[in-house]
């Protein structure tokens, strides 16, 4: 054990110094595996830096006296390395392993490398080696397994470091581009605000001022035109002559809110209760006026009521003071039938003319049909989920709110439009299959659908003659005509 110590540091240092310094750390080994592979004792440290010092003196001793010539220096270096050979062939057992292990890990840095060694060990199995001991295969063998796993995990561990620097490189890459992409689209939302801000203000001031309220615009607009409070008030204007007579009809109104009537329009409270506040102040302006024309005899005076209504009221007032109480209970149902019955009234007679042609048409159809007008269509057998429609807001009609509700409800239950848009099609088809919103038209527009007529408005080119097509297929069991018409000539093709 010594000889190893003296023979690795005479090979390896020239002067004191170093020595000392490679004895030190030999001492902080000491009881433990050291640099060199075996356990040194102190002692046996202490004993071999005696031994390098004798040596060390004496070569330099001689050196100085120049006695030696070349015969001289080549046998002593053939010592050196003989009296190393002899040292490191008394190592056996592990120690010879850990030397080999300890030489091929600092020499070498990949298994390749160390393979090589391991050969020239393999071919010098039993003989002395060039390390000095004689090794054995399975010494041999021991050693390489410590080495390629010794090698393997610095590799490991020098890879995971790598992707450890590289993943947290394109961590801060990521960061970095999502800070600038947040700051882009922050940059973009407040440029569409601003320019928001600045059209909303455009258009508002471009927006004409709203006229101003008048009674008489009330009288002379068509029913269909006006919203519900300027209906209720109309009809008020014309049907009563007092307030006292126009509360009784809105009791009327305020136990029929929120119910849809024959004419189509639901009644809320708030359109109620401003219809009431108007009619108020033109019941008011009215007993104003009446009151300036009896203060002032043969004098005209302006007012804000509906010269119509005013002009009429004057002329049949005396006339008339006889028959009011006997027409009071007939303009009640007059009223009440106006605000709750049938909007016929204000059919044009254009439109009157269609009703009458329409009917006329569909009667020579169905005679031409060979049916009757009371022929009950057979009933469609196409697993339509018609209990979908019953079992989902029954009482929300068409036409009334929250329809579109109930109908969204229900194509989600019978899972309509919810297929993926399709974009490969057999050409060889009479026709093509339906898309997601060509279901929907053919799911609303059904015979066992509450839903009677549609309006489908769908650009150029996204299938509307398709879903008429589905259309007609829904109704071929219904025995009334269908006309299909078509715009142009090639869609009839």
């Amino acid at each position: 054990m010594v000889d190893l110590v003296v023979n690795y540091a005479l090979n390896k240092y020239s002067n004191m110094d170093k020595v000392q310094k490679f004895i030190d750390k030999l001492l902080s080994t000491a009881g433990s595996p050291s640099p060199l592979g075996p356990i040194f004792t102190e002692e046996a440290i202490t004993e071999a830096f005696l031994t390098i010092s004798a040596t060390m003196e004496g070569s330099q001793a001689k050196e100085v006296d120049g006695t030696q010539g070349d015969a001289k220096g080549d046998a002593k270096r053939e010592a050196k390395r003989d009296a190393k050979r002899e040292a490191n062939m008394a190592i056996t057992g592990q120690s010879a392993i850990d030397l080999l292990v300890n030489y091929a890990l600092k020499k070498y840095s990949t298994i390749a490398k160390a393979q090589r060694l391991i050969d020239k060990m393999f071919a010098t199995v039993g003989q002395p080696s060039s390390l000095g001991p004689v090794y054995t295969e399975e010494q041999i063998t021991e050693a390489f397994l410590t080495i390629s796993t010794t090698i393997e995990e610095q590799e490991a561990k020098q890879k995971a470091e790598e992707a450890d620097a590289e993943a947290a490189e394109a961590a801060a890459e990521r960061a970095e581009a999502e800070a600038l992409a947040e700051h882009k689209a922050a940059e973009r939302a407040a440029r569409k605000e601003a320019r928001d801000i600045k059209k909303a203000a455009l258009e508002a001031a471009q927006q004409p001022a709203p006229a101003p309220f008048s009674f008489d615009t009330i009288l002379k607009t068509s029913k269909k035109d006006l919203n519900n409070v300027d209906f209720i008030v109309r009809h008020i204007m014309l049907k009563c002559e007092d307030a006292e007579k126009a509360e009784k009809f809105f009791g009327i109104l305020h136990g029929n809110i929120g119910k849809p009537n024959k004419i189509g329009r639901v009644f809320t409270d708030e359109d109620v209760t401003e219809a009431w506040l108007r009619s108020t102040q033109f019941f008011e302006e009215q007993a104003a006026e009446n009151s300036d024309e009896s203060g002032s005899s043969g004098s005209s005076c302006s007012s804000s009521g509906p010269t119509r209504l005013r002009s009429k009221r004057k002329s049949g007032k005396h006339k008339k003071r006889g028959k009011l109480k006997k027409k009071s209970t007939l303009m009640a149902e007059e009223l009440e039938g106006d605000l709750f019955g049938s909007d016929s009234d204000d059919l044009s007679g254009e439109e009157d003319l269609d009703e009458e042609d329409e009917k006329n048409i569909s009667k020579e159809l169905l005679a031409d049909l060979a049916l009757g007008e009371n022929v009950e269509p057979a009933e469609l057998h196409d697993n339509y989920p018609a209990q979908a429609w019953t079992e989902t807001l029954p009482d929300v009609t068409p036409g009334s709110e929250g329809f579109n509700e109930r109908a969204t409800a229900v194509m989600r239950v019978a899972t309509v439009g919810q297929s993926k848009i399709q974009v490969h099609f057999d050409m060889q088809a009479a026709c093509p299959p339906l898309q997601p919103h060509q279901e929907s038209v053919g799911f609303l527009l059904h015979p066992k659908s509450p839903i009677k007529k549609l309006l489908v408005d769908h650009p150029t080119g996204s299938g509307k003659t398709r879903e008429m097509i589905r259309v007609l297929d829904n109704y071929f069991c219904d025995c009334r005509p269908k006309v299909p018409i078509f715009p142009k000539d090639p869609v009839c093709r």
